[in-house]
């Protein structure tokens, strides 16, 4: 005896239908809500390893599409796919963009990208993205070789910084005093404090002093802890 009802069992399979359609396109009907979620904001615990994946890879190609980058980064993190974004680096440096080509290398965990892409940037004088790149190789040969390129250029606050990454205080003590020598003051002030060089720095509050430059001489005294000459100019200039 049948105890189903006929309009039951029309719709079943329509429903069954439709389940199976949403399973196999569920990538491309969900990628507008996490997008208009937010990478950072949604929540796909509920689904297996598998379609996370697939979901955010989907996702990842649509924001690559629409231009926001950083966000494809993101979603090509999360799935650890290096391919994908050595994809995203290469096309961020045939536009120029190599600040955000770095950040996908570096996501893509591509030592070769980085080191290629310091090398050119270097060459094109984008200082600041090339270091970044050595820097995140963390090659301290290369860093250095780097720096001393970067010093012979004149490009000195460059340098600077390459040698405080490496803590290379001998490099930074050199640069100090050739600061000195051409009254580029900032910056051997700069070089001398983070190669704790006392000497260095006393050497410029002394010229400082000199020149009637008080409050600029005892900024320089207290980096160099010289607490005779910071009480001197005290007791004899700022007690008055």
């Amino acid at each position: 005896m049948k105890n189903q009802n006929p309009q039951i069992e029309r719709v079943v399979p329509n429903i069954m239908s439709d389940i199976n359609s949403i399973d196999k396109n569920k990538p491309l009907k969900i990628i507008p809500a996490i997008m208009k979620k937010g990478i950072d904001n949604i929540n796909l615990s509920m689904f297996n390893e598998s379609l996370r994946k697939e979901l955010l890879n989907a996702t990842g190609d649509e924001y690559f599409k629409r231009g926001f980058i950083v966000e494809a980064i993101k979603a090509y993190t999360l799935t650890n796919n290096s391919q994908k974004l050595i994809e995203v680096g290469d096309h961020m440096v045939n536009t120029s963009m190599y600040s955000q080509a770095i950040d996908a290398y570096s996501a893509g965990n591509s030592k070769e990208k980085l080191l290629w892409l310091g090398e050119r940037c270097l060459r094109e004088g984008h200082f600041n993205e090339a270091i970044r790149a050595f820097k995140l190789v963390n090659d301290r040969d290369k860093l250095k070789t780097v720096g001393d390129e970067l010093f012979d250029k004149e490009k000195v606050e460059y340098a600077i910084k390459i040698f405080e990454f490496i803590g290379d205080k001998n490099k930074l003590s050199f640069i100090g005093n050739h600061c000195v020598d051409s009254h580029d003051y900032e910056n051997a002030v700069r070089s001398f404090n983070l190669a704790k060089d006392r000497e260095g720095l006393n050497k410029i509050g002394d010229i400082f002093l000199k020149e009637s430059l008080l409050n600029k001489a005892m900024e320089v005294y207290q980096l160099a802890d010289n607490k005779i000459m910071i009480s001197f100019i005290k007791e004899n200039f700022f007690n008055e």
